[in-house]
């Protein structure tokens, strides 16, 4: 099981070069982005057209399917607490990411935070300026989890975490 928390400048590059597929099968923006998002290959933007703040109860960004979530442009998501790549069965693919990115850009939870339970190659990444703040959580969490990352680059990147995150359990 390799589940990792990575700052190096080449983990950085590694992982924003993979961030976003280069296929998206759909599009879904601001306002309408839901708490769970689930279908397959879609990309999720909070901040597409300028600064968003999206209040969500607990977020849960893919579940059985592969997709990823930008915040971006100074845009603030608030949950109580964040899963990715969820992995609710066993036919749960992983592969889902998180980047928020850009000054002012933030993701804050003031509940824990889950990057691969059950499922593997799901990401986190704060780049460029964005945050996130969190109280605890996982990456990598089950007999299945590999793979699972953090990844925090650029400068006045940060993540906040006032509890204990646990790598691999």
């Amino acid at each position: 099981m390799r589940n990792t928390l990575l700052g190096s400048a080449l983990a950085s590059a590694l992982a924003l070069a993979s961030i976003v597929p280069p296929f998206h099968a759909a599009e879904v923006t601001d306002g309408a982005v839901p708490s769970t998002m689930d279908d397959a290959g879609t990309h999720y933007i909070i901040g597409a057209t300028g600064a968003h703040n999206r209040n969500l109860y607990t977020t849960i960004v893919g579940d059985l399917n592969a997709v990823t979530l930008t915040v971006q442009n100074g845009s603030i998501l608030s949950s109580s607490s964040g899963l990715i790549g969820y992995g609710s069965t066993p036919e749960a693919t992983g592969g889902s990411s998180v980047l928020v990115t850009g000054p002012g850009s933030k993701w804050n939870m003031p509940n824990d935070l889950s990057v691969g339970g059950n499922t593997s190659g799901n990401s986190l990444t704060i780049a460029n300026g964005g945050a996130g703040v969190t109280r605890g959580g996982s990456i990598g969490n089950g007999g299945s989890s590999a793979n699972n990352a953090v990844t925090i680059t650029g400068e006045g990147s940060t993540w906040t975490d006032s509890g204990t995150t646990y790598v691999g359990i």
